[in-house]
């Protein structure tokens, strides 16, 4: 069995990711514009990873300044560390 571990700086992103895995299933708003927003669903059984959500562990931790012990990943992505300096 591969078992995999995610990180994120936030502990907000690392709540919601437990909770998905926990409830199989989130809720949440995206800001259209404005006070406008929109409702929007994901479900692991949609997704067709529900057999494999207890296969993943989340932690928090400087994407920048890991720890030794946490090396070997197969991949890294980066997404929020190449915003803008604005």
């Amino acid at each position: 069995m591969k078992y995999e571990r995610a990180f994120d700086f936030s502990a907000h992103f690392i709540v919601n990711a437990q909770n998905i895995v926990e409830h199989g299933r989130a809720r949440y708003l995206i800001t259209d514009q404005g006070d406008l927003s929109t409702l929007k669903k994901v479900s692991l059984d949609e997704l067709g990873q529900a057999d494999i959500a207890d296969q993943v562990d989340f932690f928090q931790g400087d994407a920048s300044n890991l720890k030794p012990n946490y090396q070997n990943y197969d991949l890294i992505f980066a997404g929020n560390l190449t915003g803008s300096n604005s």
